[in-house]
């Protein structure tokens, strides 16, 4: 089975199973699929990067117990339906393409656990991602993702997410809600604030750097396991007195432009072993 391509590497390996190798080799001007021994049912893995890809090849809905799928780096403008049918995917990776949309037809990837749909033309999710609940890794940064709602509130086990980089005016309070997120990127954005919440969130590190916020967000104040918040190049103007109480061991304010004398606080952080960024 061929894939197009205008000028082909030589036989690369892109998986095994069993000790037999699936490789793709040229064939004239296209990419020719071999898997040795016909086991498409037993492939779990496949690497399909920087190919120059503008469809999905056909044959991808052959391998039903593939649990990796990377087809980064191409030209994929659609999130093709051979993609939906891999009901045991886990870990699938779409960054670097062209796609704008995801198909509602990724309800049936229930097993999927990491998610990386990054560097693409995305303006949001359809509604039916939230049945998406085993996925615990999403990066959707690099897109022009303007708001998420309900698509997401139950990915209540989703411990990372990287939404930086995109057209976000807030944060949805879903993500604050949830009590396994260790990590949120939600950098280079168009934040003023972050909802009041999450008392009982694991968030550890939060990136909310590169937005307009004028103020430290009271919902920060509320994340009691925080231990490195990052808030440069924002518009700050002063810090309040309770940044002492925060349990950051790790606190990033440069590139902001206070007109207070924060000095005073700053040293006394550094006092309580905190690493404070100017």
């Amino acid at each position: 089975m061929a894939i197009s391509r205008n000028i082909g590497p030589p036989p690369e390996q892109i998986g095994m199973v069993e000790g037999h190798k699936i490789y793709l080799s040229p064939f004239r001007n296209t990419y020719r699929l071999t898997v040795q021994g016909g086991f498409y049912e037993k492939v779990q893995s496949l690497l399909l990067s920087e190919y120059q890809l503008k469809y999905t090849p056909l044959w991808t809905h052959r391998f039903i117990q593939l649990k990796t799928l990377d087809l980064s780096y191409n030209f994929l403008a659609i999130f093709s339906k051979e993609i939906t049918q891999l009901v045991n995917l886990q870990n699938l990776d779409l960054s670097w393409n062209n796609i704008r949309v995801i198909p509602p037809e990724i309800l049936r990837l229930r097993k999927l656990v990491k998610l990386e749909v990054s560097h693409n033309a995305l303006q949001g999710l359809p509604p039916s991602m939230q049945v998406c609940t085993s996925l615990k890794v999403v990066n959707l940064s690099h897109n022009q993702i303007k708001a998420l709602g309900e698509e997401i509130a139950a990915w209540v086990d989703v411990e990372q997410v990287d939404l930086s980089h995109n057209r976000l005016q807030e944060v949805p309070w879903t993500i604050i809600q949830w009590t396994k997120i260790c990590e949120l990127n939600v950098s280079h954005n168009l934040l003023r604030d972050i909802p009041v919440g999450g008392v009982n969130a694991m968030l550890r590190k939060l990136d909310i750097g590169h937005n307009m916020l004028q103020h430290i967000p009271e919902g920060v104040f509320c994340l009691q396991h925080l231990q490195r918040l990052i808030l440069s190049d924002n518009l700050l103007k002063t810090l309040p007195g309770r940044v002492l109480k925060l349990p950051v061991k790790v606190f990033d304010i440069s590139g902001n432009h206070f007109t207070a004398d924060i000095q005073e606080l700053v040293d006394l952080m550094r006092s309580l072993q905190i690493t404070v960024k100017l």
